[in-house]
């Protein structure tokens, strides 16, 4: 069973089993990492994971965030605003992807939504209707609320037996339905912090750190491997089981299949798709034998999308596995197929009428960046 999350402002200093959180010792040092040696005399590897800097929190926009998509189920944490562009947008746990996962607390509290506002809707007068449906009855995840550092702008009634209905000056409407109203209910809602950033600390210098460590998986980085490309349909052979996979998009792109002979993603041998500059969209990524149905829809929490070198927007919705690193660019996801993982993008933004989901992995690659002293065999 999974540990208990802890509150996201304390996420710099936790620790796992297999990597610990990056904490910064300049502006572009990742400072302490879990260090790991094999049973044969080699260098200790440190390892990063760049989605520790979500805070637990699947989507972590430094921006504003709109869902108008089929559904979340997971949690959005925006710098910016929040807000939706269809009626009763569903924020729930899980339906059609996985449940072990667990909500962020922000203050003590587990929260699905953390933004500067909720603000600005389009019309139509559309809403936000977080149900935490899927969820264990009287866990944190089902008993999740929303967190704003902005609520003067925020009105409270009771709808149906009792929950919350929080309006904003926007005439938008986000349905809390396991938050009961009270005459406070409004102001437990706004955070103890003065801005979203705070409770992420050295978000700027951490992101900025773990796309220097995925800068450096190229050829001749001997702590990562790059597949061989061959054939029609294309054909990638010569895969690793002890290090990270990385393929360049532009090697796969177009592809109607990509035979993966074997091989798929695991913690110690994740999969690292790398875009050029100037990339737009996010294509098919269709790997043979790889079905987001089921117990494959796992793999997610072994992929990466690395476009750390990627400005502009981005639109997304072909691919169905994995987390998208995306610090520069706005994300927009347009897709009918549901897609599973972490993002962490500039603004976000989802597609009324797009019936796609969002669904929750937390990425569990390792990565590894630099080496330390050489360790002995034990």
């Amino acid at each position: 069973m999974n540990s208990r999350q802890p509150d996201a402002q304390r996420v710099a200093g936790r620790r796992s089993i297999r990597t610990l959180v990056p904490v910064l010792a300049g502006a572009l040092t990742l400072g302490t990492f879990l260090v790991g040696a094999t049973s044969m005399a080699r260098a200790a590897t440190e390892y990063f994971n760049p989605f520790d800097v979500n805070g637990g929190f699947s989507i972590l926009a430094q921006g504003d965030v709109t869902l108008g998509n089929g559904e979340l189920e997971g949690s959005v944490a925006a710098t910016g605003a929040i807000n939706s562009s269809k009626q009763n947008y569903p924020v729930l746990h899980h339906v059609g992807g996985m449940a072990d996962y667990e909500v962020p607390r922000i203050d003590g509290v587990p929260v699905r939504i953390l933004a500067n506002e909720f603000a600005g809707v389009p019309a139509g007068e559309p809403a936000i209707e977080q149900t935490n449906s899927g969820a264990v009855p009287g866990s944190p995840e089902d008993l999740a609320s929303a967190k704003f550092v902005v609520t003067d702008n925020l009105r409270g009634s009771a709808r149906g037996s009792n929950f919350l209905r929080v309006t904003n000056d926007d005439s938008g409407v986000l349905d809390l339905t396991k938050v009961s109203y009270s005459d406070d209910a409004i102001a437990a809602l706004k955070t103890d912090r003065a801005s979203v950033g705070a409770y992420f600390p050295d978000m700027d210098q951490r992101i900025a750190a773990a796309s220097q460590c995925l800068a450096g998986y190229v050829p001749g980085n001997d702590q990562v491997n790059f597949p061989t490309l061959s054939g029609d349909p294309l054909t990638l052979g010569g895969w690793a089981s002890d290090r990270p996979n990385v393929i360049n998009y532009d090697d796969i792109e177009g592809a109607n299949v990509v035979k993966p002979e074997g091989y798929f993603p695991t913690a110690d041998a994740p999969l690292v798709i790398k875009f050029p500059a100037g990339t737009t969209e996010i294509g098919v990524l269709n790997f043979e034998g790889w079905s987001a149905s089921g117990a494959q829809q796992a793999y997610a929490r072994h992929i990466i999308l690395d476009l750390s070198d990627v400005t502009g927007t981005v639109r997304f919705g072909d691919h169905e596995m994995g987390a998208v690193w995306a610090p520069n660019a706005n994300l927009h996801f347009t897709g009918s197929r549901s897609t599973n993982g972490q993002w962490v993008s500039q603004d976000f933004t989802t597609t009324a009428g797009s019936g796609g989901e969002l669904h929750h992995h937390t990425f569990a690659g390792l990565l590894p960046c630099g080496e330390t002293d050489e360790t002995p065999e034990p």
